[in-house]
């Protein structure tokens, strides 16, 4: 939609001549919730003024976001728009020599008025881009807790196991092959934190006097779940670093029983980027990682929510990122 607005002529100011107003909404855009395209016209517009004009016309569209801008917008430049217009030298001005010298001073001052508000224009964009950067890290940070508060697991056996990782031993009676799928998806789907290497054993079956109380196809479908995920069966591994991401069968015939034995992958406690030797607090770590590259940023905070001893940093720092965004407001 494009309209162009002909305003009536003024006189104030001298010199006379009228306002245009050209006026388009592209196609997407919602107005009036988003201010429109303008570009506004007068015989006595020197270049050097647009852009305060264009910041004021910016000011009134913020204001009047939601209201019939182009209406207001006409109303406000014909109430104000003389005070952006250059004012005609009068006809004893001219024969007195007088019109030169006042072309001057106006260049003068134009071009002083120019370079503050480029200044302010490039200040008021980098902080612009800062709130921008800030709120960005605050919605990762967001996202991060709601997955993390999504992501705990709702199988029992896959809770005892991200809890408290350590060699165990659990029993797969009256799983099916749905249900383990689910215990190994949310049991092994991200590595597990600790620094050393664990066991976890499933019993998958037994003989005849417990065989009844497990499904036929439970090992097979235990070892498919895990492959989905990236585990190797390795007949040799061990209870080793080198073994992670591995799974083994075992016929235990001293118990009669059918096991499963799971080396997971495993991820050590954040270093949180600190120097060796020193003790970094959560507030400068917060501080630390707000001012880091995006990159950096989400290497280093994404694998806080593993480990319970850093969780409590995201909340942290999303506190330390919200308050500064409430000090530049203030």
């Amino acid at each position: 939609l494009e309209l162009l607005a002909v305003l009536p002529p003024t006189g104030i100011g001298g010199g006379g001549g009228r306002w245009t107003l050209a006026f388009m909404i592209p196609p997407g855009l919602l107005y009036p919730h988003v201010s429109p395209l303008l570009c506004p016209r007068h015989e006595r517009l020197r270049e050097a003024n647009r852009p305060r004009l264009m910041e004021a016309l910016g000011e009134v569209c913020r204001q009047t976001v939601g209201a019939p801008m182009f209406f207001i917008l006409c109303e406000w430049l014909q109430e104000n728009g003389d005070r952006f217009l250059v004012r005609a030298a009068s006809a004893a001005e001219e024969k007195q020599g007088g019109g030169p010298s006042l072309a001057a001073g106006q260049k003068t001052r134009d071009l002083a008025i120019n370079r503050t508000l480029e200044a302010s224009q490039a200040q008021a964009e980098k902080e612009r881009e800062a709130a921008a950067e800030r709120e960005r890290r605050m919605e990762y940070c967001q996202r991060l807790i709601a997955e993390e508060a999504c992501a705990k697991p709702k199988d029992k056996i896959a809770a005892e196991i991200r809890s408290s990782p350590e060699t165990a031993q659990h029993d797969l009676a009256g799983y099916d092959d749905d249900t383990v799928r689910t215990l190994v998806k949310e049991a092994f789907g991200m590595p597990l934190n600790c620094a050393a290497m664990v066991r976890v054993t499933f019993v998958v079956g037994g003989g005849k006097s417990v065989r009844g109380k497990y499904s036929e196809t439970l090992a097979k479908s235990l070892g498919t779940a895990l492959q989905e995920l990236g585990y190797a069966q390795d007949s040799a591994a061990s209870c080793d670093l080198t073994s992670a991401g591995s799974f083994k069968g075992q016929h235990d015939t001293g118990r009669n029983l059918k096991l499963v034995h799971v080396f997971p992958k495993v991820v050590g406690p954040s270093s949180g980027g600190t120097t060796k030797g020193t003790v970094e607090s959560t507030s400068e770590a917060c501080a630390r990682v707000a001012r880091a590259a995006w990159d950096d940023f989400v290497e280093e905070v994404g694998p806080w929510l593993k480990a319970r001893e850093t969780r409590a940093k995201v909340e942290a720092l999303l506190g330390f990122l919200q308050e500064a965004e409430d000090e530049l407001k203030e």
